[in-house]
């Protein structure tokens, strides 16, 4: 009996390795949001929230709390006007800022997918307390969306270092020629 529990054990265990190994983690099928790799967000609190058709990956800089953050989130299945939710983002900022500037930017890299990307400054007493990149793009199989915030205390340099981030994010998708993902490093 000692015997049988230790050959079934050991074949179980195989089994379990030999499919966990024979896993393709390297590609996955379909469409994928690529972003660049950012070396310092390893550094920064991570929140991560996850729900039926729902992903969200929020970092918030050491010591900033909400005065820094950087938040991707990933809505499955869905398909949003994305007019219409670029009024909801932006309606905070009409509410509570003196002055709010709302700025479209060009996306070099995105041309297969609707997507917005745009700028926005919260001013008040001619103070520039406010500042949040946003990139919402429109896939086949899902929402995505990606902010960057500041309030207070930024940098033009830092602003320029994450719009080129935003830059080199783009929706890729493996089952299609014109729109494949990168090779993985």
């Amino acid at each position: 009996m000692h015997l049988f529990k230790i050959v079934f054990f050991t074949v179980l265990l195989m089994s379990i390795v030999v499919g966990c190994s024979s896993i393709d983690s390297k590609h996955f099928e379909g469409e994928n949001l690529a972003l660049p790799f950012v070396e310092e967000l390893k550094n920064w609190q991570l929140f991560q929230k996850e729900e039926i058709g729902f992903r969200s990956n929020m970092w918030q800089k050491p010591g900033e709390r909400w005065a820094d953050t950087y938040a991707v989130s990933i809505y499955t299945g869905q398909q949003v006007n994305l007019a219409d939710k670029r009024k909801e983002m932006d309606a905070p900022g009409l509410e509570s800022c003196q002055h709010f500037v709302s700025e479209q930017v060009k996306h070099p890299k995105i041309q297969d997918y609707e997507y917005l990307f745009w700028e926005t400054d919260c001013i008040i007493n001619g103070q520039r307390v406010a500042k949040v990149l946003h990139l919402m793009i429109q896939g086949e199989d899902s929402f995505y969306q990606i902010q960057k915030a500041w309030r207070s205390g930024f940098t033009e340099q830092e602003v320029e270092l994450w719009r080129n981030r935003f830059i080199d994010t783009f929706v890729c998708d493996n089952r299609k020629s014109n729109t494949r993902c990168p090779a993985p490093d």
